[in-house]
């Protein structure tokens, strides 16, 4: 055998590898050894997350299998985090990892378990075999985009109408935000946060604000109760109440006089108000000074008005309720400390609701829904106990019934409901009063057979009552009202809709089942939406609607049997007189009968109220006291997309009917203005100097009153200057 020569170093590798043969030992090198797969990155796709998921992208050394929603946990102070798929790219050995982020979250980590399941191609475990030893957390993902208010700042910070407008702008998109969350602070006490509506932007929120009648500052709040959220289901500014609270800048409520270009966001047109339908009148006590609920149809609110006099020349005006459509059908009372009370028909939910005032100027009514079941709630009426217990009669639609609501205690926080009559249909056009022993008394209509019904509760709490017939004479019934003599004798009038005239029955007592009938207006088609009252001796006087001439008219009888009326037109200016509420204003001289009645003038679509001197038949005063927002009007110049304007511009606009002022706002872009300015005296006309040349404009204009505002019709009109 011949043994080749080998250096020193090499013989002994040779020896140690004839060993290793003879124990049977198969080295392998290192070049043929399998690798070991590792995690080279978890990456989050975004370290601010504004969505309520987040994206890791998780890529490892070299393609491997078995990676599942198993192999991933999250980490951090959210704790309702939680894995929600896991997906291979297109690439193996790249994994797309979502996770679903929990309702409070401040920072988050993704973190990798190792538990030897994920493998390459050779079978060779992450990070080799053991559990735990390719264990990899992500980068930290921290939330700051808990919603935040980045401004809440008013449109104007010099506001001009009875309205302030304030924007809301959050760092991300939020749901959840309405009227709840806002409240006022500064010395207008009677403000009141009217409505919350979102914009185009899912960040961006319009809060408007009522004004009060005596207002120097308002600030506007915010108040964080947790309900405000992102899509992710966190709450503005992470959990716990109020931490973030946010307060607006002040509003005082002198009339700017600058006019700046800025930008502006069209609102919607107006076409013109529709105030003043469904009036209730109550006077105070003893001061004798109206107070109206009424419908406001063209912001579909309830309002109320107080009168510091008797014309009522400077009245203040309250929004009760705007939540939906709401206030058709309003019926008012005074307690014995003048607080009003008001029922009426929510049309958005088609139930009714109750109004009850927490003072005599009504700054923080308390709204109760008293019966939400079907439709129900129209043909409001309401009356007070003697201990100042709400009862209200209405139709249920539903049902077609003669319904009561009965409150047991002042601020209705229980309530009695009692059907009064389900023969036929019944119930329409129901009014109520109340006699001296608390027993209500109703008057209606039956559709079914189209006669005047009328009903008695046996007791307070009408567990029972008494129902009869009044007239059945062709189709009568319609528009009924009904008052008490002194003596609990029911008056009750009317309209005869196939005689198109207006009746008076007078009851000799309760029951009404002796009565006698009057016609006491047969001119024309006459005798809608009848009011009646008293005078002290009670002598019946009835305020009612003509409709052939759309005139306001009163019935004055000479006594109290009504035999030879006297008949007055009280307002033929227009469209005059539907939904009147009248009241006598007592008087020591029997000689002379005070008046007043609120009414809709639908020509101008506004509430009117009247005061009368009857003895010498002399009308002292009709005032439109709410005529709503001014009327729809148009920009006329320069017209838009004018080119080659001068640097100073006449701008000019038509006039808005009842519009006493305008606002303009000249802007370098259609976004959000800032800066309205009012042009005196309601000139409809601006001279405008200092624009840039060869540069791009766009105004808007818009008229104000006491009601709101009107924009010109349009969006924006642009113009571009010369050079």
């Amino acid at each position: 055998m011949v043994i080749p020569y080998l250096a020193p170093r090499r013989f002994g590798l040779f020896l140690v590898s004839i060993l290793m043969f003879a124990l049977g030992v198969v080295a392998v090198s290192r070049a043929q050894e399998a690798p070991t797969p590792r995690v080279w990155s978890i990456v989050p796709d975004s370290p601010v997350p504004t969505t309520a998921t987040v994206r890791y992208t998780v890529t490892f050394s070299e393609a491997v299998t078995g990676v599942d929603v198993s192999d991933f946990s999250t980490a951090g102070d959210d704790a309702g985090a939680h894995i929600q798929t896991v997906s291979v790219a297109s690439n193996p050995a790249v994994y797309e990892v979502v996770v679903s982020l929990g309702a409070a979250h401040a920072k988050l980590l993704l973190v990798l378990n190792d538990d030897d399941t994920i493998r390459n191609k050779d079978d060779v475990p992450l990070g080799g075999n053991g559990a735990s030893n390719g264990v990899v957390s992500a980068l930290a993902v921290r939330y700051h985009a808990f919603p935040q208010v980045v401004s809440l700042v008013p449109e104007s910070t010099l506001p001009t109408t009875s309205m302030a407008t304030f924007v809301v702008t959050f760092s991300q998109a939020v749901t959840g935000v309405d009227v709840s969350d806002f409240g006022t602070a500064g010395d207008d006490v009677g403000a009141l946060v009217k409505r919350v509506s979102a914009t185009d932007n899912p960040a961006v929120y319009d809060v408007v604000v009522a004004l009060g009648s005596t207002h120097k500052q308002l600030l506007l709040l915010l108040n964080d109760d947790d309900t405000i959220r992102n899509v992710a289901g966190a709450p503005l500014a992470g959990s716990g109440m109020s931490n973030g609270t946010v307060s607006a800048v002040g509003v005082t409520y002198t009339a700017p006089t600058t006019v700046a270009p800025t930008a502006d966001v069209s609102l919607p047109q107006s076409a013109g108000a529709e105030v003043g339908q469904h009036s209730s009148l109550a006077l105070t006590k003893p001061t004798n000074l109206p107070v109206i609920s009424y419908y406001d149809a063209i912001n579909t609110d309830l309002k109320l008005m107080f009168c510091t006099d008797l014309q009522c020349g400077t009245p203040s005006i309250r929004i009760v309720d705007s939540v939906g459509d709401v206030g058709e059908y309003s019926s008012l009372a005074l307690t014995a400390t003048n607080i009003p009370v008001i029922a009426y028909h929510d049309k958005t939910n088609q139930n009714l609701k109750l109004a009850i005032c927490n003072n005599a100027t009504c700054t923080a009514p308390v709204i109760r829904t008293l019966d939400s079941v079907g439709n129900v709630g129209t043909y409001v009426s309401l009356s007070l106990t003697a201990t100042n217990l709400p009862v209200i009669s209405y139709y249920d639609d539903t049902n077609d019934d003669l319904t009561l609501a009965l409150c047991t205690n002042a601020t209705c926080s229980t309530s009695l409901l009692r059907t009064i009559d389900s023969t036929g249909d019944v119930g329409a056009f129901s009014a109520i009063a109340m006699p001296s022993t608390n027993m209500p008394v109703m008057v209606y209509f039956d559709n079914t057979n189209d006669d005047l019904k009328y009903a008695v509760c046996n007791n307070p709490t009408c567990s029972a009552s008494t129902i009869a017939t009044l007239d059945t004479l062709g189709s009568t019934g319609w528009f009924p009202s009904i008052t008490l003599t002194s003596t609990n004798q029911p008056v009750i009038s009317y309209q005869d809709y196939d005689g198109n005239d207006l009746q008076l029955i007078t009851c000799r007592h309760i029951l009404c089942n002796e009565r006698t009938y009057v016609l006491v207006d047969d001119t024309d088609v006459t005798g809608g939406y009848t009011s009646t009252a008293l005078t002290a001796s009670n002598v019946p006087v009835i305020a009612y609607y003509e409709f052939t001439n759309r005139n306001l008219k009163l019935a004055l009888c000479n006594n109290a049997q009504c035999d030879a009326p006297v008949i007055r037109t009280l307002d033929s200016v227009g469209d005059v007189g539907a939904y009147p509420a009248l009241k006598v204003i007592p008087s020591t001289n029997p000689t002379l009968v005070n008046l007043v009645i609120s009414y809709h003038d639908g020509t101008i679509d506004g509430l009117k109220s009247l005061k009368l001197y009857a003895g010498t038949q002399a009308i002292d005063t009709v005032q439109s006291i709410d005529r709503g927002q001014p009327y729809a009007f148009n920009k006329v110049s320069p017209v838009n997309n004018a080119t080659g304007i001068p640097t100073t511009v006449t701008f000019k606009w038509a006039p808005s009917t009842y519009a006493t002022t305008y606002e303009i706002c000249v802007s370098l872009s259609a976004a959000t203005c800032t800066n309205w300015g009012v042009m005196p005296n309601a000139d409809t006309q601006l001279v405008y100097s200092g624009l840039s040349p060869n540069t791009t404009y766009y105004w808007h204009v818009r008229a104000l009153n006491a009601g709101g505002r009107t924009y010109s019709a349009g969006e924006y009109w642009s113009f571009k200057t010369g050079p």
